[in-house]
């Protein structure tokens, strides 16, 4: 009989080709199928964090945090090349998670769930008055390649075969990251906290891990978003956007 990981890596391999297909076959389907393919990333962030009872409200601030670094990488900085846009984002949003998660990983429940909220609101707010930063219309991404091949415009299908494969890599590794100690030690922490730090093991720092991973996936599919749907705006970091 095949174990789980026999079957389930195959079925992620098999669902991608099945959208790759559809991508091919279908063209207008391909702006919806961006849309959520890069919010689908943000998700596996929060399915993450869920595993041990804490829930985001703020993800959009690590789904912005990409997309605005591909904007600004681009227009200011003239680098087109989408794996340096792609890099930048997970760096970024890696360093900023690590700040806020020394925070964050002490609190549970609404505690966490709203400061998650505020940190993103934050974010929203500097967005929306910084004429430096697009103010409220946020601006234009154009031009993004990969080794020369574009990714948006009339070859959106390009880059949404990148984003599908990012993807199928992100669900693999989350779903094995949940098969080592630390993955293992987040349904226990939502069962009985007290019991996981008697076992001699950190409840918050595994928290402190998840979330930068979270954050990580987010901002990648902010990244994806920003460079398919050639804009970026406020909007991403509101709380809407988390919710």
């Amino acid at each position: 009989m095949m174990n789980k990981a026999q079957t389930f890596v195959p079925l992620a391999f098999g669902a991608a080709i099945v959208l790759i297909i559809l991508a091919w076959a279908f063209p207008a389907w391909n702006f919806v199928m961006s849309i959520g393919l890069a919010k689908g990333l943000a998700v596996l962030g929060l399915v993450l964090m869920m595993r041990a009872g804490l829930v985001s409200f703020g993800q959009g601030l690590y789904y912005a945090i990409g997309g605005y670094s591909v904007g600004l990488m681009v227009n200011l900085w003239k680098i087109n090349e989408a794996v340096l846009l792609l890099i930048a984002p997970i760096v970024i949003a890696a360093l900023v998670a690590a700040v806020a998660g020394t925070l964050l990983s002490r609190y549970r429940d609404i505690f966490f769930a709203m400061l998650t909220l505020a940190l993103s609101m934050l974010l929203y707010g500097l967005l929306v008055k910084s004429v430096e930063l697009g103010g409220t219309d946020g601006f234009n991404i154009r031009g993004v390649t990969l080794f020369g091949l574009p990714l948006s415009g009339a070859a959106r299908f390009n880059g949404l075969v990148i984003l599908i494969l990012i993807s199928l890599a992100g669900v693999i590794n989350l779903w094995y990251f949940g098969k080592t100690a630390v993955g293992r030690l987040l349904p226990g922490i939502k069962d009985n906290e007290i019991r996981v730090e008697y076992l001699g093991a950190s409840a918050n720092k595994t928290i402190y891990i998840s979330y930068i991973l979270a954050a990580v996936l987010a901002a990648l599919g902010g990244a994806m978003s920003g460079i398919l749907v050639a804009h970026v705006e406020p909007e991403m970091a509101f709380w809407a956007t988390s919710g």
